[in-house]
């Protein structure tokens, strides 16, 4: 994946499902207060804190974030880096492909989606370079997102790439 680890809260069913889809899709914003909380304690409960210098959550491109108002796995992040007591570097990693959802799409499909989707901010490398990153996002599937965005922040200087999602997905689950 081109991560260290990749933790979630659970797999993506029932409350848990329902939860991402009504912050995804539904406008509950204030849900990312309570799936961030349960992240932040999955990472203190791994011990993955003690490894961490800042926290980035995966980037929306800017037609997607101007659709839905915003980015969920930032809202999802922001408690997390105030529970860590890391800073979160929003706007440093960029989608600069406005790729399709991957959601009706294969294992391969999805790799070659997000193959070269990312890129960090010009002149913002020296914020990661060295630094042990935790990559937040809401939901994984095949991890071919998460994959490409830490192989992103691995070539522009980050030490290590830690994964952290609300819920893990199985294909066809319609993340």
């Amino acid at each position: 994946f081109g991560t260290r680890e990749i933790v979630a809260v659970g797999d993506y069913s029932g409350v848990l499902k329902e939860m991402c889809l009504a912050l995804k899709f539904g406008g509950e914003q204030r849900l990312a207060m309570i799936l961030g909380a349960w992240l932040a304690q999955l990472v203190f409960d791994r011990g993955l804190h003690q490894k961490l210098d800042v926290v980035i959550p995966m980037p929306l491109h800017v037609f997607r974030r101007f659709h839905r108002g915003y980015n969920q796995a930032a809202l999802i992040a922001s408690p997390v880096a105030k529970a860590l007591e890391k800073p979160v570097l929003d706007n440093l990693l960029k989608r600069t492909a406005n790729t399709q959802r991957q959601a009706k799409l294969s294992a391969a499909q999805r790799k070659g989606n997000v193959a070269n989707a990312f890129e960090v901010q010009a002149g913002r490398t020296s914020d990661i370079e060295g630094k042990l990153v935790l990559l937040v996002d809401d939901v994984m599937t095949t991890g071919a997102t998460i994959g490409a965005a830490a192989r992103t922040l691995k070539k522009a200087g980050a030490k290590a790439v830690y994964g952290a999602v609300c819920a893990r997905a199985t294909l066809g689950a319609d993340a």
